[in-house]
């Protein structure tokens, strides 16, 4: 019998976002728990599963939220850097924040395409995530989301392969993806169904 790879938390034990969402509210619920903004979590979490973004920038997302992005400051914390300073700008320690918020050239990008809020230097990612939940301004979260992974890309291109990539450039083509994403309607299981329903063979 052949080996597969099997996902628990399925019945057919094949992976979808869903459970791996549900899995994931499963094994942070202590720690929204132990919060005093519980209920303004709770929404956050609700609207990032609802974000018309690829799957791949909500699982960035989640791992924003956990801090399990390998940042300098994670790095030097694991043994794997003696040095965290940010490899762009070469002047500060790179945290998530500094990586796709505050770091000089981001920064400025951040006030040319949303400035509906603030972002101070001392903020953290999820403390700008929850301004907009706490202003009820859930249409930019997705745009937020995707300017951040957008930045945390451009960083990995230079980190990794020295390639210095334009802010302006990834912040255009992030939008640009947004935008064409939003406009990819999934059909429904019904829609599916009917499309690929049996019909008779033509009677000869």
């Amino acid at each position: 019998m052949e080996d597969r790879m099997v996902w628990p938390h399925e019945r057919n034990g094949q992976f979808s976002v869903r459970s791996y969402y549900r899995y994931i509210l499963a094994q942070i619920g202590t720690q929204f728990a132990e919060g005093s903004n519980v209920q303004t979590q709770h929404i956050l979490w609700k609207h990032l599963w609802k974000m018309k973004v690829p799957n791949k920038v909500k699982i960035f997302a989640w791992r924003a939220r956990k801090n399990g992005l390998p940042t300098g400051q994670q790095l030097v914390k694991k043994h794997v850097l003696s040095d965290g300073t940010c490899s762009l700008c070469l002047s500060e320690l790179e945290t998530l924040a500094h990586a796709v918020m505050s770091c000089n050239a981001i920064h400025k990008m951040w006030e040319l395409y949303l400035h509906v809020v603030s972002i101070a230097n001392n903020m953290s990612v999820m403390d700008v995530a929850l301004q907009f939940c706490d202003r009820k301004l859930y249409d930019q979260l997705a745009t937020f989301f995707m300017l951040m992974w957008s930045f945390w890309f451009r960083r990995n291109k230079y980190v990794h392969e020295k390639v210095t990539l334009s802010p302006k450039q990834v912040a255009d083509n992030a939008l640009t993806m947004l935008h064409s994403f939003d406009k990819v309607k999934p059909k429904t299981q019904i829609q599916l169904k009917n499309h690929y329903r049996w019909q008779h063979p033509p009677a000869d």
